[in-house]
C-alpha cells in the first residue's frame, strides 16, 4: 500500500496555495487555520480525488460542492511517485468585463516517477464516465513523446497508482448512518440509524464469523489429532519447561479471549489440569509428542482471533478510560456487540442494566463511533482524514486524543490528518502542525 508523503494545493477557491508535508514518523499531521481557509474541504478534495475521481467530474459541472475550486492538486507518494490533478477553464467574454464567466472545461491527470523521463497524462472531460478510471491518452507536448497507451483490459496507470492509495474520511456529521434503500419511481429512500446500534451489529457479525472459523478449524483438528499423534516421529529432545511456558501462553491467551466474551472460559479448566500434571510427573517421549501435537492445535486454533483480540482489548481499554469520569464500562457480547453499563460500587458480581447506546451523550457516540470506525472499518496502511475530532468532547478528552490516536497508530498501522480548530487537540505538539496561511 502506497503512502501519501505530501500534498500540495495550488488555487483553492481560486486564491489559497498550501504545501501539506505529512509526518511520516509520528504519522499524525494536525492542519489548523482560520475559517474558511479551507481544511474541511481539503480534507473532502483529497478523499474524493482517491476514491471517487467520477463525483468530482460530476460536481466541477455545477459545482454544488466547491470541490471543483482548485486549480491543482499534487500527490507525493513514496518511491519517487506523484500524481497530479489540473483543471482547466476557459473564459466566457461578456459585455460587463467584471461579469466575465468562467466554464470547466478539463482536467489532465498526469503521473510522474524519478525513474521515467516523461509523464503519463491523460485528459478527461465531463463527458467522461471515470467508471474503471479509464481515460483518454494524450501526447506530452513539451517531450513530444507518446505516454503509456491504455491497456486492452481497461487498466491504466491510473488505475494502478490510485488502486494503491487508501484514503478515508470521518466528517464532522459521523453519528448517522445513511444509506440507499430502494428506489419507488424517480425516489430514492433512505435507511437512517445511529451508527452505535449500527456497529453493535457489524460487531456480532465480525465475532460470529471468527467464532464459525475457530469451530471449523477445531472440528478439523480434533477429529485427525489421534492419528497425527501417533504418526509423529518420537523424540525426547525438547525439555519439559518448554510446555509449561507453551501451555502458560496459551492460557494466558484463553483468559483474554475470555474477558472479551469472545470464547466461554471452558478451555481455562483444561489447561490448567494439564499444568498441574505436567508439576508432577515427568514426560516421557509419548506424552511430549502429544503436548507438542495439542500445542500446535491450540496456537492454530486461536490465530483467527489474533487480530480482532488486540482490536477488541484496546477499543475496551480506551473506552474504558473515558467512561470511567461518568461510572459506566463498555464490555461485548456475541449476541449484542456493545454492552455499556454503570458500574456498582462493591456489586460486582451483579452489574445493572445495560445502557441503551442511543442514551449515551453526544460524546461518547462520537468517541465510540471514532474509535470503531479506526480499529474494525478501515483499511490498515490507510491516510485517515478526521475532521473536527473534538465535536462533543470534554477538555480532558480532547486533550487525550493524539495519545489514542497514536495507540491506534501502532496496532492499525494508519496515517492521519486532522483538521482542528481546538489548542487542547495539539497540546504541546505543535511539531505536528502544518498552518494554513492566507
Amino acid at each position: 500500500m502506497a503512502r501519501i508523503t505530501k500534498i500540495s494545493i495550488e488555487g483553492l477557491f481560486g486564491v489559497f496555495d498550501y504545501e501539506i508535508p505529512l509526518n511520516q514518523d509520528d504519522r499524525i499531521t494536525i492542519l489548523t487555520g482560520p475559517n474558511g481557509f479551507g481544511k474541511t474541504t481539503i480534507l473532502q478534495l483529497i478523499y474524493t480525488l482517491v476514491t471517487d475521481l467520477q463525483t468530482l467530474l460530476d460536481q466541477a459541472l455545477d459545482d454544488s460542492e466547491g470541490l471543483s475550486q482548485f486549480r491543482k492538486v499534487t500527490l507525493f507518494l513514496e518511491k519517487g511517485w506523484r500524481i497530479e490533478f489540473t483543471q482547466d477553464f476557459f473564459k466566457k467574454k461578456t459585455q460587463n468585463k467584471s461579469s466575465d464567466l468562467y466554464y470547466w472545461e478539463g482536467m489532465k491527470i498526469a503521473i510522474y516517477n524519478s525513474s521515467s523521463s516523461f509523464p503519463s497524462e491523460y485528459w478527461v472531460e465531463s463527458e467522461t464516465e471515470f467508471d474503471g478510471l479509464v481515460a483518454t491518452p494524450i501526447f506530452n507536448p513539451e517531450e513530444n513523446t507518446e505516454p503509456e497507451k491504455i491497456q486492452d483490459n481497461k487498466t491504466d496507470l491510473i488505475e494502478q497508482v490510485l488502486y494503491d492509495l487508501n484514503v478515508d474520511l470521518i466528517a464532522s456529521e459521523r453519528l448517522m448512518s445513511i444509506t440507499p434503500s430502494t428506489l419507488k419511481g424517480y425516489k430514492i429512500t433512505y435507511d437512517i440509524q445511529p451508527k452505535v446500534k449500527k456497529y453493535a451489529t457489524e460487531l456480532t457479525q465480525h465475532l460470529e464469523s471468527r467464532v464459525k472459523q475457530y469451530a471449523e478449524i477445531s472440528q478439523r483438528l480434533d477429529k485427525t489429532y489421534p492419528f497425527r499423534v501417533m504418526e509423529k516421529e518420537a523424540h525426547d529432545t525438547i525439555p519439559e519447561f518448554y510446555f509449561v511456558q507453551e501451555l502458560q501462553t496459551i492460557r494466558s491467551l484463553s483468559r483474554r479471549l475470555a474477558s472479551v466474551s469472545v470464547l466461554d472460559d471452558t478451555d481455562n479448566g483444561e489447561i490448567e489440569r494439564l499444568e498441574a500434571a505436567l508439576t508432577r510427573e515427568h514426560l516421557d517421549t509419548a506424552t511430549k509428542n502429544m503436548l507438542e501435537v495439542y500445542i500446535s492445535d491450540s496456537k492454530d486454533k486461536y490465530a483467527v482471533f489474533t487480530d480482532t483480540l488486540q482490536k477488541l482489548e484496546l477499543f475496551q481499554s480506551i473506552l474504558n478510560r473515558k467512561l470511567a469520569c461518568s461510572h459506566k464500562q463498555i464490555s461485548f457480547s456475541r449476541d449484542e456487540g456493545f454492552l455499556i453499563r454503570y458500574k456498582q460500587a462493591g456489586n460486582d458480581r451483579y452489574p445493572s442494566s445495560p445502557v441503551p447506546l442511543t442514551a449515551l451523550s453526544s460524546g461518547e457516540q462520537h468517541q465510540l463511533v471514532l474509535f470503531y470506525e479506526l480499529l474494525f472499518v478501515i483499511e490498515p496502511g490507510s491516510l485517515v482524514l478526521i475532521d473536527e475530532p473534538e465535536i462533543s468532547l470534554h477538555l480532558s478528552w480532547q486533550v487525550d486524543f493524539l495519545e489514542d490516536l497514536q495507540e491506534i497508530s501502532r496496532l492499525a498501522d494508519l496515517d492521519f490528518l486532522i483538521a482542528t480548530h481546538a489548542p487542547s487537540i495539539i497540546e504541546d505538539r505543535w511539531d505536528l502542525v502544518v498552518e494554513l496561511n492566507g
